[in-house]
């Protein structure tokens, strides 16, 4: 299965290191499992491969905001830069159109959803994919929120913190 990394997983993922450094963590409410949970993910990914990313880089722009570029301390700054180096890998990532002129790939049915514009990009990746892939969600509620509208385009999504 393809998978698309939605921008909350690095953040809550790199909270874990932070925790640990005593340092203030972005998601305060995220549970110790919850952040474990994410960083396991992004270790299998770095692992195993198998990632969609859009060939306008819109994905890896969003990671450049949340991690560091150095790879290091934590595991959402070492997927930034697996994905800087591996993005172009074909064994390893899938690069897909995502948006045209008109804006991202999605039925309009979809866009007049209430779901948050800013993560129609990671729903673009997903529904616009080649075969079946998921979304890695840790903390946006939208997900949960039109879980009706993302079933009704065959999206799925992988919630690393349900109930964590």
């Amino acid at each position: 299965m393809l998978r698309v990394v939605d921008e909350n997983v690095l953040v809550v993922a790199n909270d874990l290191t932070k925790e640990s450094l005593g340092l203030p963590t972005n998601f305060p409410d995220a549970s110790e499992e919850c952040r474990i949970s994410c960083a396991e993910y992004l270790r299998d990914i770095a692992e195993n491969g198998r990632i969609i990313l859009d060939s306008e880089s819109e994905y890896f722009d969003k990671y450049r905001n949340h991690a560091s570029f150095s790879g290091q301390p934590g595991v959402g700054d070492m997927f930034l830069r697996m994905v800087y180096e591996r993005g172009y890998v074909s064994s390893w990532a899938t690069r897909i159109t995502i948006r045209d002129e008109k804006g991202y790939l999605l039925p309009d049915s979809f866009t007049s959803s209430p779901f948050d514009n800013d993560d129609y990009l990671w729903v673009a990746g997903a529904y616009n994919a080649t075969s079946a892939a998921e979304i890695a969600n840790a903390c946006d509620s939208d997900y949960d929120e039109c879980e009706d509208d993302l079933n009704a385009l065959g999206v799925r999504v992988n919630q690393l913190c349900a109930g964590r």
